[in-house]
């Protein structure tokens, strides 16, 4: 809306006041790292054709095109405010036979956890993923580790798999040395492998962990990991609010049914900082799950609540988007390492759905050259403000 009051492009007008490394949050928090916000906008918008789509609105007969960008941050995990339980744990026990049991105290509600806890425990002691059980989440066995919420659970598991595996890899780098008769300082654990590094000698896992069972040695133990303490002030609301950031920026392309009101998402181009990408097909499934979400957020989603009383009452008039609703979308990862994340790791949860409706409500508005303000943009809606342009253009 100002973009468009002074005259210039609403991707330049985001580039102009982005948040960049040395910038400060609105609650006076200076951004050192992993400041990948600019990057989205420029990524999103060249993968879109930006300038081109832009400058040249297409009608198609009834139908009007539009196209419209949206750009968020997101605090990573429970921030100042739940500071005080955000720790989270991770029990890695190492099997007679060479595999790998490993239990976390967060939850996976279908977000793919599990896949990436495999990967974080297998990079972490230097074998195979196959190798590896993640068994289910269970308070008896690892402590309360919170809620998987906040985009937190590859940040806090990652960080509680690499601490407890910073206690176990000594424990095999001693065996291993006693095996291959060397100094603990050349052993190298890689590729279900210990290596002598000297020699070139090596021992596969399995031997390894038969060798510490019939020692006796420790082959199990607990990782935790809590964030870093926040300079935060919460009576001024200013300081550390969060001590990362998850950015992204989104470009929508719609169509605008003028006889109908009924506006489709063609595309979305989704551009995430997302630190680092631990499993990249998971990010992209993430990042296309929240597109949809917010896409029924946008358009067809109508909670309606007046004076306390919950007027939606089933999900027969709540209407969700199906897959012939779904648009293309296409995922751009970028990544800005963070220096407290596990590998670097960052986010991706919410902020794959937070743009995505202000993107698409952006758009509309760009086809139909009025701004719509409000959400779900229901076509009768849409209707009467292209009946009112036409009446007015009369």
């Amino acid at each position: 809306i100002v973009a468009e009051e002074i005259g210039m492009d609403s991707v330049q007008f985001r580039l102009r006041n982005i948040l960049k490394p040395g910038s400060e949050t609105q609650t006076g928090h200076l951004l050192e790292q992993s400041v990948g916000a600019e990057k989205t906008v420029t990524q999103a918008a060249t993968a879109a054709d930006w300038k081109k789509v832009s400058k040249n609105k297409m009608h198609n007969g009834r139908y009007l095109k539009g196209i419209g960008i949206a750009a968020c941050h997101y605090g990573n995990c429970l921030g100042a405010a739940g500071w005080h339980m955000d720790g989270s744990g991770a029990r890695v026990q190492i099997q007679r036979d060479g595999s790998v049991h490993v239990s976390y105290g967060l939850v996976d509600m279908g977000q793919g956890a599990v896949t990436v806890v495999t990967q974080m425990t297998a990079e972490a002691l230097g074998i195979n993923p196959d190798h590896i059980t993640v068994l289910p989440t269970d308070s008896s066995i690892v402590p309360d580790s919170g809620p998987s919420v906040a985009s937190r659970n590859v940040i806090m598991t990652g960080n509680a798999i690499r601490n407890a595996a910073e206690k176990l890899i000594p424990v095999l780098r001693s065996a291993a040395a006693d095996l291959l008769s060397c100094d603990q300082k050349n052993i190298e654990l890689v590729n279900d492998q210990a290596t002598n590094t000297d020699s070139g000698d090596s021992i596969p896992f399995s031997q390894l962990a038969e060798y510490l069972y019939a020692h006796n040695s420790k082959t199990e133990t607990l990782g935790w990991w809590h964030v870093p303490s926040l300079d935060y002030d919460p009576v001024k609301g200013l300081g550390e609010a969060y001590f990362t950031y998850s950015y992204a920026t989104q470009v929508a392309e719609v169509s605008v049914d003028t006889l109908t009101g009924l506006v489709k998402v063609e595309h979305v181009w989704a551009a995430h900082d997302i630190g680092k990408a631990i499993n990249p097909a998971g990010i992209e499934g993430q990042v296309e799950g929240g597109v949809v979400q917010g896409a029924g957020w946008a358009l067809s989603e109508n909670f309606i609540l007046e004076e306390a009383e919950i007027k939606t009452t089933n999900l027969s008039t709540y209407l969700l988007p199906t897959t012939l609703d779904s648009p293309g979308v296409n995922t751009i990862i970028i990544e800005e390492p963070e220096k407290e994340g596990p590998w670097g790791a960052k986010g991706v949860g919410e902020p794959s759905i937070i743009p995505t409706a202000a993107a698409i409500v952006n758009a509309a508005s760009n086809a139909v050259g009025h701004q719509f303000t409000s959400i779900p943009l229901l076509p009768e809606h849409v209707l009467d403000v292209i009946e009112e342009r036409k009446t007015r253009n009369r």
